[in-house]
């Protein structure tokens, strides 16, 4: 193929417009133009791998999931950042990160849709150095490290158009585990995984555990959490949220053994700040 007709201007098998120069959106069997790719589910990923036919079907059922979100109205929400919005008439629930989710077409799913839910929680581990006599950059004997925490969410999918839904419910990135951040995420991401694996039947409204931030709509008590991020399985309309983002407070005094060794520290003074035992960053 020549340089002539790869650069041949194409137009949209979807709309018949002509494809802008770096707009072209290859399919299997066609071309469409970035504007027609958008209407597409952000959960979508096979576009190069799809026929037309099927491309022009899922344009219908986008159509048809825009209308059926006038009829969508969230009284559940769970996550931070990335929301799990669910509107308990209905069974069906959304995800979505845009404050105004109703202009960017969310895929309407069904409760009864979803296969599994994970929470992972993703370890970056960094050896921390230091500059030795010569300037040279070294270890410290024993090794020393810093940690941060990524706690993801993973939703399983029984969809014609996709498999599976990840995001990330931490906003942001615990350095310890016995932070109140962790704890905290660790908790909402629980209570994500128990709400979409029994696809909400353990959150009914009329048989709500005790031990859980999550309440029905109606409820009288308004739940409180003590952690940064909008409280998990908040219904809407209950003032019970942290500002998104904020630092969760460091818990007083020091855990008296080290979270990644085991390392005993009850003997150690108050102002070491690493663990004898493997190098890990204690404050």
């Amino acid at each position: 193929m020549g340089l002539k007709s790869l650069f041949k201007s194409k137009n949209c098998d979807i709309c018949g417009e002509k494809i802008k120069l770096l707009g072209n959106r290859k399919l299997e069997d066609g071309n469409i133009c970035s504007k027609c790719a958008k209407k597409l589910s952000p959960f979508f990923s096979e576009r190069r791998k799809s026929t037309l036919a099927e491309i022009k079907e899922q344009l219908q059922y986008r159509e048809e999931n825009e209308q059926q979100l006038n009829n969508f109205t969230p009284t559940r929400i769970f996550g931070n950042n990335t929301q799990i919005m669910v509107d308990e008439t209905s069974r069906n629930f959304i995800v979505t990160s845009r404050k105004k989710w109703q202009e960017y077409n969310p895929d309407i799913i069904s409760l009864d849709q979803v296969t599994y839910c994970n929470l992972k929680i993703d370890e970056d581990k960094k050896e921390i150095y230091r500059e030795n006599n010569e300037g040279k950059r070294v270890s410290y004997e024993p090794r020393r490290y810093e940690y941060k925490y990524a706690f993801w969410i993973e939703i399983g999918i029984q969809s014609p158009w996709f498999d599976k839904i990840r995001f990330e419910l931490s906003t942001i990135r615990p350095e310890k585990r016995y932070d109140r951040s962790y704890k905290e995420y660790e908790r909402q991401g629980e209570e994500i995984r128990e709400y979409m694996t029994t696809r909400g039947y353990l959150f009914d409204q009329s048989n709500v555990r005790q031990g859980h931030s999550s309440s029905p709509v109606d409820s009288p008590t308004v739940q409180t959490s003590p952690a940064a991020g909008v409280v998990v399985g908040t219904p809407v309309g209950a003032n019970s949220e942290v500002p998104v983002g904020s630092p969760a407070a460091t818990p007083a005094g020091r855990p008296k053994f080290c979270h990644n060794c085991g390392t005993d520290l009850s003997a150690m003074p108050e102002t070491s700040r690493f663990c004898p035992g493997c190098g890990t960053a204690l404050v």
